[in-house]
């Protein structure tokens, strides 16, 4: 049928990928002897993050913040990150990538009718309370007119933060308008006021994803770098071994 010719068309023989799936079969990522759970996502904000911005009782020995190319940096103070986050290390890894570093301006009364079940009135400010070792946000402060509330955890501060239908300038000059989620926790927050009024926010960010484990766009360059699957996954899942 003409379904199954154009399925067939769509099935072409991947010399590079058919390799690598037959170079890797039967082979696992271990530590302490167990398999690990092989986190992934899209692109770091230089660094990565470990699996506390879930707030997991016990975090996993193999998922540490590593830093992804370029510049080491250990930004301990919000200062010091606000440094790092807006600046475009021209070493890192993955600087070339459009999700590298972002910027999206969302008005305070959109982000006020987001709060309205919290009885909070007008939002007043924007806080990062906490931050995970690789610079996720882990507990956001919000202030509004009559009280505040607090949002714990990377995917609830990405959801309430939500950027959809607001352009997201993103690195490479593009811009995205189809993000459900903010792109990442990573970010700083800066507030645009009329007086003492807040009429919007900026949120300057950089990565896409959860930030824990493996970045592919990092593993993309370090594979063009010349290293193989090993010392990839060596950098990015530390304290593990291949079996099989």
């Amino acid at each position: 049928t003409a379904y199954r010719r154009q399925r067939q068309m769509c099935i072409r023989d991947r010399p590079e990928t058919d390799a690598a799936v037959a170079e890797t079969e039967g082979k696992i990522i271990t530590c302490g002897g167990e398999p690990i759970q092989a986190y992934f996502f899209s692109t770091s904000c230089g660094k990565t993050s470990t699996d506390e911005v879930w707030n997991t009782a016990e975090t996993a020995e193999y998922l540490k913040s590593v830093t992804v190319g370029g510049e080491k940096q250990e930004p301990e103070t919000e200062e010091a990150f606000a440094s790092f986050i807006t600046k475009r290390d021209s070493t890192s890894l993955e600087v070339e990538d459009g999700w590298y570093r972002w910027q999206v301006t969302i008005p305070a009364d959109v982000l006020s009718e987001r709060a309205a079940d919290q009885k909070i009135g007008e939002i007043t400010g924007i806080e990062v309370r906490r931050r995970s070792e690789g610079g996720a946000a882990e507990t956001v402060r919000i202030e509004g007119k009559k009280g505040s509330m607090e949002i714990e955890g990377e995917y609830q501060i990405r959801k309430f933060l939500s950027a959809k239908d607001w352009p997201i300038q993103k690195n490479d000059g593009t811009v995205s308008c189809e993000m459900e989620l903010l792109p990442s926790a990573c970010f700083i927050v800066v507030p645009e006021k009329e007086g003492e009024t807040a009429v919007s926010f900026t949120f300057y960010g950089g990565g896409y994803g959860h930030g824990v484990g493996l970045s592919q766009w990092g593993a993309k360059a370090l594979a063009e770098q010349g290293a193989d699957y090993r010392a990839i996954l060596a950098h990015y899942y530390p304290g593990t071994e291949l079996r099989g």
